[in-house]
């Protein structure tokens, strides 16, 4: 999950975070003070199953990893340090590749949404 704020100019506006995986809502300034414990919110995104991530060492064929997302789209990365710099191409059939090209294990593994344009 990674947190998100939301400024006008320099001010901190109410915002609320989404952990999808475990069915939690997260405020990030002040949470209600009075009404229902149920939260709503619209999916702009459809999960995509079956995308394929692969991780090469930079520059090279070299396939460090590879791995297909589960069914809420998510997938679970590692990588090491000594083989880093990384190549990352995550595709899925009717979307536009996402491509990352030489960047450090952390970067490259690092908790990120990704979304992918049709």
């Amino acid at each position: 999950m990674q947190s998100v704020k939301i400024y006008i100019d320099t001010t901190e506006q109410d915002a609320i975070e989404v952990d999808l995986r475990n069915g939690k809502v997260y405020f990030t300034k002040t949470a209600p003070s009075s009404g229902s414990a149920a939260v709503s919110y619209s999916y702009l995104n459809t999960p995509i199953e079956d995308a394929k991530c692969e991780i090469r060492k930079a520059g090279s064929s070299f396939l460090t990893f590879r791995e297909y997302s589960n069914e809420d789209g998510s997938l679970i990365l590692a990588q090491t340090v000594e083989d880093q710099n990384y190549d990352m191409t995550i595709e899925a059939a009717g979307y536009a590749s996402y491509i990352v090209a030489n960047k450090s294990a952390v970067d490259v593994v690092k908790d990120v949404c990704i979304v992918m344009s049709t």
